[in-house]
């Protein structure tokens, strides 16, 4: 029992350090955790360095080297290399000292037994239940759920409207605490859609755009460009005539007018820990990432499907949930679609699909007839995009159709964008298939 305690005490003295050696790099971070009790620490010098640090407000470096714990703390924060990770150091903290509070209790009833003492027995029995944190803090009685249950009705918190009335109608709006993954293959218009959806919110609500394919200049001209359906391409060639550049200008003029400061495009950050830094500060009630398979992948051991799962929890529980906001990750198909008769794709097309699917709120897979068969859409300005909800937590899986704009690069009912009397619920003719197109191997 004695080498017991001895190894509790030092893991929490080995966390004391690691977190302490993380509020010395980032202060801001750790002030949010400010509840943890400096009188948790077992090393004294690191609970007097976490309350002035975390509670006080005092500037980590001199406090570090006035207790003399300076360059420990340099080491120990350098090892660590993640911020995000001092939620998990505070929790780990607080666990060992309840297992050590735990321990002692016990230690105490088992001299007691020895003693053949029955009514001390009794006593610290009562005495361990009555204080025991774990009980009264996870258990929800109906009475409870029922009164928090009966105030959401009464102040509902309004979904965010996306402004496009058929995915509002279909999916309620997006909801706060939850992450939603919106995939599909390559040029299926993955990041026009949610681009538009950005524009759409941004109208009222802030946003943040992490651009990680795409440069903010290029995310900015298909907005720009899009409102006169002008190519980026010809206008940043130069292949425009006068008149059309000054369109084009006045299109990002009336642009930047509309969204002022409620529409940031990031497109220089590709980490989680950068993530949280850039979304704790301006508290956004939308973050799009485009897409998951490009943020930097740390840990080189890990396998692919592991790691970009738990980078999906990481955005869900450190964004979504801590900053109450909504998380739409953007996300890739594998090849195996290509490779079917009905190219319309399923739950296991996703990529490292497997803990994705169970993390994220929904799941929405973008498909269009006219990347794969020779229609007579393919000749038209307008496309009709699918939109195949597959999984969705608060209500039943949906197919959502919607009218894409090549030109313009929006999106809007298929009832509007397309004539009355065209027939888009049969724009699949049986048989014909233009051939497979040839892909790049180093790409993906």
């Amino acid at each position: 029992m004695p080498k017991l305690s001895e190894s509790l005490c030092s893991e929490q003295i080995e966390f004391e350090k690691i977190l302490c050696g993380c509020a010395l790099f980032s202060p801001d971070r750790a002030r949010e955790y400010c509840w943890l009790s400096p009188e948790l620490f077992i090393d004294i010098s690191l609970g007097k360095f976490w309350k002035a640090v975390s509670i006080d407000g005092q500037e980590p470096f001199d406090v570090a080297s006035n207790l003399g714990i300076l360059p420990e703390l340099i080491e120990y924060g350098n090892q660590s290399g993640s911020v995000i990770s001092q939620e998990s150091y505070v929790n780990q903290i607080t666990r060992y000292h309840y297992l050590r509070s735990r321990f002692a209790d016990i230690n105490g009833l088992v001299q007691l037994i020895n003693q053949r003492d029955e009514q001390a027995v009794r006593l610290k029995f009562d005495e361990v239940s009555r204080n025991n944190p774990i009980h009264s803090a996870n258990v929800f009685m109906p009475a409870q759920m029922d009164e928090e249950f009966r105030e959401i009705i009464n102040n509902p918190k309004p979904s965010i409207n996306l402004g496009i009335a058929e995915l509002d109608n279909g999916l309620g709006g997006l909801f706060t605490n939850e992450m939603s993954l919106w995939a599909g293959r390559p040029a299926m218009g993955k990041t026009s859609l949610l681009a538009c959806i950005a524009r759409n919110v941004a109208l009222s609500e802030p946003v943040i755009f992490f651009s990680l394919e795409m440069n903010r200049i290029q995310l900015w001209a298909r907005m720009a460009c899009g409102m006169y359906g002008v190519p980026w391409k010809k206008v940043r060639s130069g292949n425009v005539d006068e008149e059309t550049k000054e369109n084009v200008k006045s299109a990002s003029i009336l642009l930047q007018s509309l969204y002022k400061d409620r529409l940031i495009v990031q497109d220089e950050v590709r980490t989680i820990p950068d993530f949280v830094q850039i979304c704790t500060k301006y508290r956004p009630r939308l973050v799009i990432i485009d897409h998951l398979a490009e943020i930097d992948w740390h840990d080189q051991d890990a396998e692919q499907l592991k790691w970009f799962g738990l980078a999906a929890k990481q955005l869900r529980n450190l964004i979504a949930r801590r900053l109450h906001c909504h998380v739409a990750l953007i996300h890739q198909l594998s090849r195996k679609v290509e490779d079917r008769v009905n190219k319309r794709p399923i739950m296991s097309d996703l990529k490292w699909s497997g803990d994705l699917e169970q993390i994220a709120d929904i799941v929405l897979m973008l498909y269009r007839d006219d990347m794969y068969y020779n229609t007579d859409v393919q000749k038209q300005d307008t496309v009709l995009l699918e939109l195949l909800v597959t999984k969705y937590r608060q209500g039943d899986t949906m197919i959502i159709k919607l009218g894409y704009d090549l030109k313009r690069q929006w999106f809007d009912s298929p009832t509007i964008m397309f004539p009355e009397n065209y027939n888009y619920n049969a724009m699949l003719p049986p048989v014909v298939q233009k051939p497979k197109y040839k892909e790049r191997k180093d790409i993906e």
